[in-house]
């Protein structure tokens, strides 16, 4: 809940900071919040709710730069037994955005770490992906849209009371709704 009034605090800051509108081939950058579907494929989970927080800033009319948090926690059923399976991936993403009849369309390529809650063990494995997603502008300034991604995350492994346990690698189709702020 925290995160989620930072990142309001954010766009009301921006929206604020910004005093003229751009046209859409002008903008610098954005930030925004995304809420959909994650569906992990590790053995016994279920699909789940993800919700997330990114911003990238436009390396000229079609290159962006950018960075993502992403958070899904869900109690699971595994092997009959009953525990917490949460994610947080976070990491810097890269994307390619159309222009001309096919603007508002982008697709990229993500990288980042990741925090695996698995009942009591913790790790923290690497992860990449690929996204795509549609931005559609509603006035000068706030676009609404949807984004899908594929994420590979890693194994990690941990001690936990002198035993060493193994999260194994798994992979998370996500698709999310976005609500961006340009400037």
């Amino acid at each position: 809940m925290k995160t989620l009034i930072l990142a309001l605090a954010l766009m009301i800051a921006a929206t604020l900071e910004a005093t003229k509108a751009h046209a859409a081939e002008d903008y610098a950058g954005n930030i925004g919040v995304s809420y959909g579907l994650s569906v992990p494929d590790y053995s016994g989970t279920t699909s789940r709710s993800i919700i997330g927080f990114q911003g990238t800033a436009k390396l000229g009319s079609e290159w962006g730069l950018g960075g993502y948090y992403m958070t899904s926690s869900k109690s699971e059923t595994i092997n009959s037994v009953t525990s917490d399976f949460n994610y947080q991936l976070y990491g810097v993403k890269g994307t390619y955005h159309f222009e001309g009849d096919a603007r508002g369309v982008y697709f990229g390529a993500l990288v980042g770490i990741s925090k695996v809650k698995a009942g009591s063990i913790d790790t923290s494995p690497t992860h990449y992906g690929l996204l795509a997603g549609y931005d559609k502008m509603l006035g000068d300034m706030f676009s609404i849209g949807g984004e899908f991604n594929y994420i590979v995350v890693g194994s990690g492994s941990t001690t936990y009371n002198n035993a060493s346990y193994t999260v194994d690698s798994f992979n998370t189709l996500n698709f999310a709704m976005t609500g961006k702020l340009w400037f």
